[in-house]
């Protein structure tokens, strides 16, 4: 996520200045405005920060509004900020700041005197105003190996006064962890009169780890002198979950070994990880260095000294950046201070209290002049959940939901910390209804049979069978009213069907089934122990008559893993992957219970993974959207994979290559929780996604797909090949995909007179399908596809 501002007019020095107010007609002082915008954006002076220019809506009251609602400017340069009544720039305005002591303000000229945070407001005479966050600043960059050669002039020209620089990760291999740039970036920053600081990102979960992490970093710093503090990196998994005490056990023991060897210290974290693990009181005599993207202002209640704000690109850079405020100018003697903190905007509700009847939804709305979307929490959403609703003129709507039976607090938050709660009762059955259309089934001579579950329940059902050998359940889709599920014709006997709502209901009917069990005949074509050469894969073959797709296990997958290949004429192609180094025994079973193993010996060195990182490591969840991007950083020249635990719910996709990594694509295919991960070179992330699209939300597509090439064919690696898919009748927005990333990527997918290009291509040797998928069906093969 990213966020930017006013495009700064540097003004030190410059004769220029506003004028008083003129008076005569309303096009004449519109006239007057536009030139003096003019004036000022070309006679003072060069932009002040690559990643200064507004991406901000105007703040506004009405007809009245301003075209930004944050700056950075530094001290002794200035910014313009205009005012416009009915969409057209005016000079009827009166300008105030909160606190002049850090900016001041002139006709919308703003100055600025001293680091700190203030704000300017511009009042018309009917009495409407907007505001603006004027951040007085040093402006900086934190950068590590990702970010590779780095040309530290190019960057000190276009207004960079610091640089957090990485000396590595965790305690115990300095050979890996130390970051292969540090030496280079320190040497380069600090030629070019750039001020330097270092973090350190930590692992660590006990106190020992943290004493060995900073005899790691000053083993890096080598005694080199810092204008900027070291700062502990406090953002992993393992810190999540850790208990204040602890966490300030370790933070104390790190940070008073660093400042035992004459460096000054600071802790680096998220908004979450402050208010939460890094918590304790302890802690509070340490600077903040914080990240809070996409907003206006910080929105952490702490005092703080740096403000990571976006990421961005810099000239002379390759790729992204981390772009950074200080409010403190290290560099200068004197007690360390926190940044002015402005005037919290108040909020108030149109709610005191509420209790559901036999309504199921509630909106409330908020009054402030906060022109961030304020977040809203329920103590109790099983009782009464609450969501967004929408902006106003004056404040913002939210919803409340009667879930369950109960009583919550409803707590409406602003960006800057203002807060206020109401109480709501719910009073809607914990337990729904649920009844089933059938009350007992025997097949016949047909393989399926759909039953049909009634029940208001938000959340599908799960369903068993006793008795999966015989008759097996499987989820079918959500319906207006219910769920359908499908039970299968899979051998002789009886089985009861259970299907269980989240809230604990249930029903049950008993079904028989009459298939009989054919045992099938399988051979394999490698039967002696394989053993990897410099191959990556090799595939094996099994015969049978089984209509049914067996299944491919491996018994150590971390040496040797197997994935499935395609259907042929006499059996079934699948595929093994050397992984890492060891032994494992890879057995093929039929649906039927035949098997068949061979012995398989994996060659690949494990012992040094491929860094890897993602740029989402927080919980994501769709909204009204169908797509979301994520980017994974690594310097591997192989593209990773991507999967999903819960395709049905969230699938993912590959996106493309660039320069510093991969982007993938994720997909909000139902409602459900999945969790993403990706992998190359035996490392991996991962996070999780949750989906929210009902299978009977809007028109359910009952369309197909033709696809213009169906018979298997063969491309090189590196070649590509456009599919045509034809829409017949309703396919909502299909989803394209490949079955195996690792030998055929998707490319590119155009629309075009109604119909769908997919481009795959080919990047490794195998053979894998096509696939396209209509919302609300399962996926379908339309091609097999060799790559060679």
């Amino acid at each position: 996520m990213q966020t930017a501002f006013i495009y700064a007019e540097r003004c030190s020095g410059c004769a220029c200045s506003r004028r008083s107010r003129f008076k005569g007609g309303a096009q004449l002082k519109k006239i007057l405005a536009l030139l003096l915008t003019f004036c000022l954006t070309f006679y003072c002076g060069a932009a002040a920060f690559a990643e200064d220019v507004s991406a901000v809506a105007a703040t506004s009251t009405g007809t009245f509004q301003i075209d930004n609602t944050s700056i950075a400017i530094k001290v002794g340069e200035s910014a313009v900020i205009t005012a416009y009544e009915n969409g057209s720039p005016t000079m009827n305005a009166t300008w105030t700041v909160s606190n002049p002591s850090i900016a001041s303000v002139s006709n919308g000229l703003v100055a600025g005197h001293q680091l700190g945070t203030t704000t300017v407001t511009a009042t018309n005479s009917a009495g409407e105003s907007a505001t603006c966050y004027v951040h007085v600043v040093l402006k900086g960059i934190d950068v590590s190996s990702w970010q590779g050669n780095i040309d530290w002039g190019t960057v000190k020209n276009q207004g960079i006064d610091f640089a957090i620089i990485r000396t590595g990760y965790g305690k115990t291999a300095p050979e890996v962890q130390t970051d292969a740039y540090f030496a280079q970036n320190y040497s380069g920053a600090t030629a070019n009169g750039i001020k330097v600081g270092v973090y350190h990102f930590s692992y660590a979960e006990t106190v020992e780890d943290a004493l060995q992490e900073a005899d790691f970093c000053l083993s890096i710093l080598d005694g080199r002198e810092l204008d900027y503090p070291v700062f502990y990196d406090i953002e992993d998994t393992v810190h999540r979950t850790m208990d204040t005490n602890l966490m300030a056990d370790i933070v104390e023991a790190f940070c008073g070994k660093i400042e035992a060897a004459g460096y000054r210290t600071g802790v680096y974290s998220s908004v979450n990880i402050f208010n939460s693990n890094l918590s304790s009181p302890r802690l509070d005599k340490y600077d903040r260095w914080v990240a809070s993207w996409g907003r206006d202002v910080a929105n952490l209640d702490k005092a703080y000294t740096i403000w990571q704000y976006a990421y961005g690109t810099l000239a002379g850079i390759s790729g992204n950046v981390d772009l950074n405020y200080s409010f403190k100018d290290y560099s200068q003697a004197g007690t360390p201070v926190a940044p002015s903190n402005p005037t919290t905007p108040s909020i108030s509700c149109d709610t005191s209290s509420y209790a559901f009847g036999s309504n199921d939804v509630y909106y409330y709305k908020v009054v402030t002049s906060s022109a961030t979307q304020p977040t809203a929490t329920s103590s109790n959403p099983s009782a009464v959940s609450v969501t967004f609703g929408k902006k106003v003129s004056d404040g913002y709507i939210f919803q409340i939901n009667n879930v369950g039976s109960g009583t919550a607090t409803i707590t409406t938050t602003t960006a800057e910390g203002a807060s206020v709660s109401f109480q709501a009762t719910g009073n809607k059955s914990a337990t729904p209804a649920l009844t089933c259309d059938t009350s007992s089934y025997t097949f016949s001579n047909n393989s399926v049979y759909y039953y049909k579950v009634f029940t208001d329940s938000i959340v599908q059902p799960t369903a068993t069978s006793s008795n999966p050998a015989v008759v097996s359940v499987t989820f079918g889709k959500k319906v207006s009213d219910g769920y359908i599920f499908q039970i299968n014709n899979v051998g002789t006997g009886t089985a009861v069907i259970t299907t269980t709502t989240a809230d604990g209901a249930s029903v049950s009917f008993q079904a028989t089934g009459n298939k009989s069990i054919v045992s099938s005949t399988l051979t394999c074509d490698t039967t002696s122990p394989y053993t990897f050469g410099s191959n990556s894969t090799y595939y094996y073959k099994v015969f049978t008559n089984s209509t049914t797709q067996p299944t491919a296990t491996s018994s150590n997958p971390s040496a040797v893993s197997v994935t499935f290949g395609k259907r042929v004429s006499d059996g079934y192609i699948f595929q093994i992957n050397n992984v890492g180094t060891g032994t494992a025994v890879i057995t093929t079973t039929t649906a039927d219970g035949a098997s068949v193993s061979f012995q398989a010996t994996g060659t690949r060195s494990t012992s040094s993974g491929t860094p890897l990182r993602c740029d989402t490591t927080s919980p994501y969840t769709f909204g009204s959207n169908s797509a979301y991007y994520y980017k994974v950083f690594t310097t591997s020249a192989t593209q990773p994979t991507a999967t999903s635990s819960n395709p049905s719910a969230v699938s993912v996709t590959f996106g493309k290559k660039v320069s510093d990594g991969y982007i993938f694509q994720i997909n909000n295919v139902g409602t459900g929780t999945a969790v993403i991960t990706t992998t190359v070179d035996g490392s991996s992330v991962s996070f999780q996604a949750t989906g929210n699209r009902s299978s009977s939300s809007g028109s359910t597509p009952t369309g197909s797909l033709t696809c213009d090439t169906t018979h298997p064919f063969t491309i090189r690696q590196g070649n590509i090949y456009t599919f045509l898919f034809t829409p017949n009748g309703n396919v909502g927005t299909p989803q394209f995909t490949t079955g195996n990333s690792n030998v055929l990527i998707t490319a590119g997918l155009k629309l075009r007179n109604g119909s769908y290009l997919l481009t795959v291509k080919g990047v490794g040797a195998g053979s894998t399908g096509v696939y396209a998928a209509i919302p609300g069906q399962a996926p379908v093969n339309y091609c097999t596809v060799n790559v060679e």
